[in-house]
C-alpha cells in the first residue's frame, strides 16, 4: 500500500452471510441489468458443483496465482488450496452485462451520463451507479460473493456491447494484513487484490481485465459455464465463487437455492418477467410461471410447512393481482402532506362489494394513492398497490412487501392467521423514496434512514403508510360499522357461569296439587377482575374495592381462537399465537409471572390494569380465567 491509500478493514460482508442474500442480490442484479427489448425473461442459472464437477488443482492453480500467502496470512479456516476446487456459479441471461470502460479508477473520469456497470462493481465498495428504479442503492451487495466463498474470493466474464466486448477479471475481499516481500521487507497489503492484468504505465498495481480468448474459454469450460460468444445473446455476467462454504454445497445447497428464490421472487417469475435454473452436475430444474407450483411440491419442507403454505397461498394470490385484478378499488386522500392513514378515503359503495368479496374469502385489490415530495424537486403524484385475501386456515398471516420484484422481508405484517397479502411497489417515484430507507441487504424499510431524511419531505410518514395499509384496510373490512352488540362480548370473553338451583317454595296443596314458586336467580356476586375486547386484543382490570380470598394468589389466563366442533384451548397451536412472540401484553401495577404459549401469569397489585393485542383481527378470541397460588395449584 502507498502512504496515500487509506486503511480499510472490509466489514461490509456482515450484511451478507447466508443462501438467501446471495439469491437475493444475484437476481436483483440481473433484474436491474434485464434487457427489455429482447423480449424474453431475465434467465438467471445456478450451478452448484459438489464433487462431482469440481475443478482439478491442476486447472484450479491459474485461477488462484498470486493468492496462497495472502490466504494462508489472513484465512483462518483456510480449505485444502491442492485438493480439488468446488465452485457454485451464477450466470444471467438477456441481461446487458458489465458495460463501461475497464480503465477508470475514479468517477471524476467518467462523462455525465456514462454507463459504467464495470467501475461500480469492480472498483467500488459502497458507492452505486444504479438509478432510482432499481433494486440496489448501496454498493455494498456484491460483497455477498467473496462472502460465501471459504477463501473471499470471486472470478466474473462478462460480455456486453462496449469494446472490449468480452472480459475476465477476479476479485478477493481479505481483510489489511503485512507480507515479506522478495528482499524481506515487510509490506502492508490491502484488503481487495484482484485477477487480471497489471499494465497500466502509471501504477503497476492497477488491474485491468484480461480480454484473452483461450484463457475465457479454458474459464468457461472449468466452471461449466453456459455463455456462448457465438450467440446473438450472449451478453451478461457469470460470476464464480470458488471454495464456497459448506452450506450452498449438497442436496440441502440446491433445497436451500431453490427455496430462497420462490420465496424472494415470487413475484417476478409469475409476472414472467424471471426464469431460474438451479443445477449440478446430475440434477437441473427451471423455475418459471409455468412451474413454480411444481417445484413448490418438490421441495424437501421438513420442519417448515407453514412456510410452504404461506408461499403456496403468495403465489395464488400473485397470479390473481396479474391477471384477474381488473378493477380495483381507488382510494382517495384528503391530504398532500402528511400522508396519514387517517387521511385515506374508501368510496362507500366499492367499500360495500370489497367486504362482501373479503368476507366471502375472495381475493380483493386497492390502489392506495400517496405524495412523494423529494426536498430538490417537485412533488409527485404516485401510488401502490394492497392484495388481500382470508383463507380458512390457521397458517400464521403473511403479508408480503415488494419493491420493484424485490420482496422485503423484514416488514412487520398483520398479526394472527389465515390472511395473505402483498404490498406491490412499482411506482418509480415511491421505490426511489423506499430504496433510500433500506438496509445494505434490502430486508427492512428504516423510516430513521439519514438517507432519506436528507432526500425527502415526511419520507417516514410514507413508510408508515406502505407499512400500516394492510392493516388498516383489513380493518375496514371486517368492521361493518354497525351498532356494538355487548351481548357479543360474552361468546369472545366467557367467563365460567355461576350455578345457582332456581329458587323452589314448598307450600300446601291445592286441589291435590303440589305448588312450585319459582324465582329469579341470585345475582352473582361481583368478581375482582374484568376482561374487555379492546382493538387487536382484550384488557383485563382488577376491581380495588373487592378484596381477594388470597391476597397472595396468582391470575392465570388462557386463550384461544374460537373454532367449531372442538374445544378452542384443546384445538390452539403454536402457530396460531404465541405468548412472548406474537403478542403485545402491557401491564401497569402488577406483573408478567410468565407468558408463553397460550397462557399468560399474571401477580395483580390492586389496581391491574393489563392489555394483550396482537391477534388476528379476523378471528374470535376465547378468554378463560382462574386463580392460582403461586405454586400452580387451583384455589
Amino acid at each position: 500500500m502507498s502512504k496515500s491509500e487509506q486503511n480499510r478493514a472490509p466489514v461490509e460482508a456482515q450484511f451478507f452471510e447466508d443462501v438467501d442474500a446471495l439469491v437475493r442480490e444475484a437476481i436483483q442484479n440481473s433484474l436491474d441489468a434485464g434487457v427489455r427489448e429482447v423480449g424474453k425473461p431475465v434467465r438467471v442459472r445456478f450451478f452448484v458443483s459438489n464433487d462431482e464437477a469440481a475443478v482439478p488443482s491442476d486447472r484450479a492453480a491459474k485461477w488462484l496465482i498470486g493468492l496462497h500467502p495472502h490466504l494462508e496470512k489472513v484465512v483462518d479456516d483456510l480449505p485444502d488450496l491442492t485438493a480439488p476446487m468446488p465452485f457454485v456459479s451464477v450466470e444471467d441471461f438477456n441481461t446487458r452485462g458489465l458495460e463501461g470502460r475497464v480503465d477508470v479508477a475514479r468517477e471524476v473520469d467518467l462523462a455525465d451520463g456514462e454507463r459504467a456497470d464495470f467501475f461500480y462493481f469492480w472498483r467500488n465498495v459502497g458507492i452505486t451507479g444504479k438509478s432510482g428504479n432499481e433494486r440496489g442503492s448501496w454498493g455494498l451487495g456484491k460483497a455477498v460473493y467473496c462472502a460465501s466463498s471459504r477463501i473471499h474470493s470471486m472470478l466474473g466474464w462478462s460480455i456486453r456491447q462496449s469494446k472490449p466486448s468480452s472480459v475476465l477479471m477476479g476479485q478477493a475481499g481479505l481483510r489489511l494484513h503485512a507480507l515479506r516481500d522478495s528482499s524481506g521487507k515487510i509490506r502492508q497489503h490491502d484488503a481487495y487484490g484482484f485477477y487480471g492484468q497489471y499494465r497500466d504505465p502509471d501504477d503497476q498495481s492497477f488491474a485491468t481485465p484480461t480480454e484473452d480468448p483461450a484463457l475465457i474459454d479454458a474459464f468457461r469450460d472449468d466452471f461449466h459455464l453456459k455463455r456462448d460468444p457465438r450467440n446473438n445473446y450472449a451478453r451478461g455476467l457469470s460470476l464464480v465463487i470458488p471454495f464456497p462454504r459448506e452450506e450452498f454445497l449438497g442436496t440441502d445447497g440446491l433445497r436451500r437455492l431453490t427455496k430462497a428464490t420462490v420465496l424472494h421472487f415470487a413475484f417476478p417469475l409469475i409476472a414472467r418477467q424471471l426464469e431460474v435454473d438451479i443445477c449440478s452436475p446430475n440434477r437441473s430444474h427451471c423455475i418459471s410461471a409455468d412451474t413454480v407450483e411444481e417445484v413448490l411440491s418438490e421441495i424437501d419442507w421438513r420442519d417448515e410447512e407453514t412456510k410452504r403454505r404461506q408461499i403456496s397461498d403468495l403465489l395464488d394470490l400473485t397470479r390473481w393481482a396479474l391477471t384477474d385484478a381488473s378493477e380495483l378499488v381507488q382510494l382517495g386522500t384528503n391530504d398532500t402532506v402528511g400522508a396519514a392513514l387517517e387521511n385515506l378515503e374508501i368510496p362507500k359503495p366499492a367499500l360495500a362489494d370489497a367486504r362482501a368479496r373479503f368476507l366471502e374469502r375472495r381475493a380483493v385489490g386497492f390502489q392506495v394513492p400517496v405524495i412523494v415530495r423529494p426536498k430538490n424537486g417537485e412533488r409527485t403524484r404516485a401510488s401502490f398497490r394492497v392484495f388481500l385475501q382470508q383463507r380458512e386456515s390457521s397458517v400464521p398471516n403473511a403479508v408480503h412487501f415488494i419493491r420493484q420484484g424485490l420482496t422485503i422481508t423484514e416488514v412487520a405484517g398483520v398479526p394472527g392467521t389465515g390472511l395473505t397479502g402483498i404490498v406491490l411497489v412499482d411506482d418509480n417515484e415511491l421505490s426511489r423514496l423506499l430504496r433510500d430507507s433500506e438496509n445494505p441487504a434490502h430486508t427492512r424499510w428504516n423510516p430513521r434512514s439519514e438517507k432519506l431524511k436528507s432526500r425527502y419531505h415526511g419520507g417516514p410518514a410514507r413508510i408508515e403508510l406502505v407499512t400500516g395499509a394492510p392493516r388498516w384496510l383489513l380493518r375496514r373490512l371486517i368492521d361493518s360499522g354497525s351498532k356494538v352488540d355487548t351481548e357479543m362480548l360474552a361468546d369472545f370473553f366467557p367467563e365460567p357461569a355461576q350455578e345457582s338451583a332456581p329458587k323452589v317454595s314448598v307450600g300446601g296443596k291445592t286441589k291435590g296439587k303440589r305448588k312450585i314458586t319459582r324465582g329469579l336467580p341470585p345475582t352473582p356476586p361481583p368478581k375482582p377482575i374484568t376482561i374487555s375486547r379492546i382493538d387487536g386484543g382484550f384488557s383485563i382490570t382488577r376491581r380495588p374495592e373487592i378484596p381477594l380470598e388470597d391476597e397472595s394468589a396468582e391470575l392465570l389466563v388462557e386463550v384461544a381462537y374460537d373454532c367449531v366442533g372442538a374445544d378452542p384451548f384443546n384445538a390452539w397451536e403454536e402457530f396460531d399465537f404465541q405468548f412472548g412472540k406474537d403478542l403485545t401484553v402491557e401491564v401497569e401495577d402488577g406483573t408478567v409471572v410468565r407468558a408463553e404459549g397460550n397462557r399468560l401469569r399474571l401477580r395483580p397489585g390492586q389496581a391491574m390494569r393489563a392489555r394483550v393485542t396482537g391477534f388476528s383481527p379476523t378471528r374470535d378470541v376465547i378468554v378463560r380465567h382462574r386463580w392460582t397460588t403461586q405454586l400452580g395449584s387451583s384455589s
